[in-house]
């Protein structure tokens, strides 16, 4: 199964872009902070981001199931799409239901985006209930897809605020980033667009990082479940890597919102040079984020060893899902 680390990451940076496409025009860009041809540009951007994150999460999600198949059958992958083996597993596991749930909405938002785009519907404001709702279903059900299923209620909830703050944080990175990379030329209405954006971007962060410092606490003291598991394990090496990771964001997300954002104000003299390196430092903090992704999709693969014979986990065993992997 060498290829579930990437099916798992890419899924995963799917819906992360997915929730970052309707988060970001929400919370980061109000409506009023662009002009008629910014926001025109950024409603198609938009658009286009949401469709083919969502096509790219039904393919990985599609190619997810197949490889748990192969796994609970033993079959080669070549054999396992075959429906008598895909139903099976549909029917007769817990994974095999959420992926059900899962697919209907993913299919559902990938037809209700490729109708909005071709009646032209999408407006910039984040008042696209019907498409968020969506989206919000697919990104919170990824928490029944993992290990946090197999812990306690409130594990699961732990687990699911841990998902959505990672997902709306490096999901936003990319449309923070094209705005920047407009902002760099130095046409004042992106400046200024760059500048609003920024700022509330810092405030979105805040609360996330909050979120996951907590969160991920939480998270390994039920999976990992002692230093020394951390530190002797392959799944709490992983962890390890993971957490220096998301401290090289955290320190980038100080840099920008301490030292950068307060030169992007309008009329400040290093506003350009500040637009240029905002830019830089947001594209070093998605290629960390895509690094934390890889790392996840690795850990879905490891057995955490909370889940290993002879440790309880709020009682219950392993789930029994196995390949599903990870939500966090």
């Amino acid at each position: 199964m060498e290829l579930m680390p990437v099916v798992r990451a890419l899924h995963l940076a799917a819906i992360a872009l997915l929730a970052g496409s309707f988060a970001f025009p929400a919370f980061v860009l109000p409506p009023s902070a662009a002009g008629d041809p910014e926001r025109s540009f950024l409603r198609g951007w938009l658009a286009s981001l949401r469709l083919w994150s969502t096509v790219v999460a039904v393919a990985t999600w599609l190619a997810w199931i197949v490889a748990v198949a192969a796994g609970m059958s033993g079959l080669p992958l070549g054999e396992a799409w075959r429906p008598s083996v895909v139903g099976t597993v549909m029917v007769e596991t817990r994974f095999g239901h959420v992926w059900l749930i899962r697919c209907a909405l993913l299919v559902l938002l990938v037809s209700y985006l490729a109708w909005r785009q071709r009646r032209r519907r999408d407006r910039l404001a984040g008042a696209d209930a019907v498409g968020a709702a969506l989206a919000s279903g697919v990104l919170v059900s990824q928490v029944w897809a993992g290990h946090a299923t197999a812990a306690p209620p409130w594990h699961v909830v732990a687990d699911a605020v841990h998902l959505v703050a990672a997902a709306l944080w490096v999901g936003s990175l990319l449309p923070l980033l094209m705005v920047l990379a407009r902002a760099r030329a130095g046409a004042p209405a992106w400046m200024a667009l760059a500048d609003s954006a920024t700022r509330a971007f810092s405030a979105l962060g805040v609360l996330a990082v909050a979120a996951l410092a907590l969160t991920g606490f939480i998270n390994g003291q039920m999976m990992v479940g002692s230093a020394s598991a951390l530190v002797g394990s392959s799944y709490g090496r992983l962890v390890i890597a993971k957490i220096v990771l998301f401290l090289g964001m955290v320190t980038l997300a100080a840099m920008n919102r301490w030292w950068l954002a307060p030169r992007m104000a309008p009329g400040h003299p290093q506003a350009r040079s500040a637009a240029r390196l905002l830019w830089r430092n947001v594209a070093v903090e998605i290629a960390l984020g895509a690094c934390i992704l890889a790392a996840v999709g690795f850990l879905g693969g490891s057995e955490p060893p909370a889940h290993e014979p002879g440790f309880a986990v709020g009682g219950q065993n392993k789930s029994p899902a196995g390949e599903a992997g990870p939500s966090h």
